[in-house]
């Protein structure tokens, strides 16, 4: 049985456990195992607590086993919101690195949105990737003159979940 010691304002026994457990009651013979699965939706960034507790028949002690878990969101942080390369001679190639961070404790995936439409003197690699937790990674841009022109491009960082649960 899964009895919840949180408060009801953090989905307590009035309120909704982010906790399930397979199976709810189960009769297991002497010497014999059973697998069970406790799963885990939290619907918040914060961490959860709680309880499963066993009842043994004629036994009037209680096995009580925590739980918990981190609720998390994907989360990037970049060193620079603006990548400004200055005045270039013709024919000469800058590089500048945007650095990716991933600020939570989950695997994220990320992408770079709208490099498809930069103009051939931008190149942006890699324009994907997947951060694990609290690492970093480098995205060079690289911006070659070739005419004389003026430019204000945009791209776009966009962050989900590994799991392709679609929370962003």
């Amino acid at each position: 049985m899964l009895k919840s010691q949180l408060p009801a304002d953090e989905g307590g026994p009035e309120g909704k456990s982010p906790f399930i457990i397979e199976p709810t009651e189960a009769k297991i013979a002497i010497d014999e195992t059973q697998q069970l699965r406790v799963y885990a939706f939290p619907d918040e960034a914060k961490l959860y607590t709680d309880s499963v507790i066993v009842m043994l028949k004629d036994n009037p002690n209680a096995i009580t086993l925590p739980i918990q878990c981190l609720g998390a969101k994907p989360s990037v942080a970049v060193s620079h919101d603006t990548v400004l390369f200055e005045r270039a001679l013709l024919g000469k190639t800058l590089t500048k690195t945007l650095t990716l961070t991933n600020t939570c404790p989950l695997k994220v995936n990320w992408r770079l949105s709208k490099t498809d439409a930069l103009p051939a003197e931008f190149e942006v690699k890699p324009i994907s990737g997947t951060l694990l937790p609290f690492k970093e990674e480098g995205v060079d841009i690289t911006f070659k003159s070739i005419n004389q022109k003026k430019f204000l491009e945009n791209i776009v960082l966009e962050v989900d979940d590994v799991e392709g649960l679609g929370i962003k």
